[in-house]
């Protein structure tokens, strides 16, 4: 593509304004370079595909916290299910998560990426992309016309169904699932309590949530290798624990979405293209949730583009980004990924079994002291490594497959 066609100049353009791009773009604009952020959609947060639900710990290491009209509930603890209906509690004296208005968060990044300095463009849908020695050429659809912005460094924020990754050679996020949620009224819950339900007959391959948005209106959804709309409805008319409470609820809206399991892609880095995001696999393999290790990874994209600009540094500095994310995560993908393989080869009796043993010699009290929404390493590995736990889980695997 000729540079002749270029009608505008940027240090670094980024294309998509979720939770990810805006936060790389903010960070990446506090350098003090032109950064454009690229978005199909006419407005900054829809269509929203998102549960919401952001922990508290994860927003103190973001380093902000949500304005209060955009928390619509908090929670601090969460009820497990098992398949045929045990559970078990985790719970604290504090706030533990915020139940989020998607759309308004969304929004509030944007502003926040206005005023340091970073350009948003909506309705702006990026088509195409070109890496040259010394630039990005972009392809641009705007009002059905065709534009050409040039950019030394581009990161891609597309989401799961991310073009132009595709087309710049890099892989595609793996273990995709769909899911579905019901935004619903007039229905019982405790709004203090996540509600989690597990099995295959519920939700193969995943699980269904309930999440309180206030004492009578909720969340509710789950993902599923497949059919998630047929498994939620059923889920709603037989589930014992949910329909009794649920029976004269209304649905306000149905969203729709892709749940990402398989942890990062393998490469999130090429020359002057960064990924970050639900496009990079940066999201959580055990609950599907990207809000906070997304951002964190985009805080780390959006400083290293920021010092290649400033400092006009070799490409090659670029690749830090990756070396950084992985030295810092790498390892909790890893472990949730791991844990992610385990819950889906657990057949329901196993599951059943091991809720009863945590319920039984109160091992949720640890998950509640130690335990953390984002950073699940620590968890995961003492969970392993108490005696009980692999004794009883072992055995019950081991009954199995006899």
């Amino acid at each position: 593509m000729p540079d002749k066609n270029i009608i505008k100049e940027v240090d670094i353009a980024v294309v998509g304004a979720g939770p990810a791009g805006l936060v790389a773009a903010i960070q990446a604009a506090s350098y003090g370079t032109k950064v454009s952020v690229f978005e199909e959609h006419s407005t900054i947060g829809l269509p929203t595909h998102c549960a919401g639900l952001v922990s508290v710990k994860g927003f103190k290491k973001l380093g902000f916290y949500p304005p209060s009209n955009v928390v619509l509930n908090k929670v601090r603890g969460a009820v497990f299910f098992s398949p045929s209906g045990h559970n078990f509690v985790v719970e604290r004296r504090k706030d533990q998560a915020y139940v989020l208005d998607r759309i308004l968060y969304d929004q509030f990044l944007a502003s926040k990426a206005k005023k340091i300095g970073a350009k948003i463009e909506l309705a702006c849908k990026v088509s195409d992309a070109f890496v040259k020695r010394d630039k990005v050429i972009i392809k641009l659809i705007k009002r059905k016309m065709e534009d050409v912005v040039a950019a030394k460094v581009l990161i891609d924020a597309e989401g799961v169904k991310s073009v132009i990754s595709r087309r710049l050679g890099f892989d595609k996020p793996r273990s995709l699932l769909p899911a579905v949620q019901f935004e619903m009224m007039d229905v019982e819950v405790n709004d203090d309590f996540v509600e989690l339900y597990f099995g295959q007959k519920i939700a193969p391959g995943f699980f269904a949530w309930i999440i309180p948005t206030s004492d009578s209106s909720a969340r509710v959804g789950l993902a599923a290798k497949s059919r998630p709309l047929n498994l939620l409805k059923k889920f709603l008319r037989s589930n014992k624990q949910v329909l009794k409470r649920f029976r004269k609820g209304r649905i306000a809206r149905v969203i729709g979405g892709t749940v990402i399991t398989g942890g990062p892609i393998s490469r999130t880095w090429d020359s002057r293209v960064l990924l970050v995001g639900d496009v990079a696999g940066q999201v959580k393999p055990t609950t599907g949730g990207g809000v906070v290790l997304g951002s964190l990874c985009s805080i780390i994209a959006g400083r290293v583009a920021g010092e290649f600009i400033r400092d006009s540094l070799p490409v090659n500095f670029l690749s830090n980004y990756e070396k950084t994310w992985r030295k810092f995560f790498g390892r909790e993908f890893r472990s949730m990924k791991i844990l992610r393989a385990l819950l889906n080869f657990l057949p329901d009796k196993t599951l059943d079994k091991l809720f009863l043993y945590i319920s039984r010699y109160e091992f949720s009290d640890d998950l509640a002291e130690y335990g953390d929404m984002d950073f699940q390493y620590k968890t995961i590995l003492r969970s392993l490594s108490n005696i009980k736990a692999l004794a009883v889980a072992f055995l019950t695997l081991l009954s199995q497959l006899v």
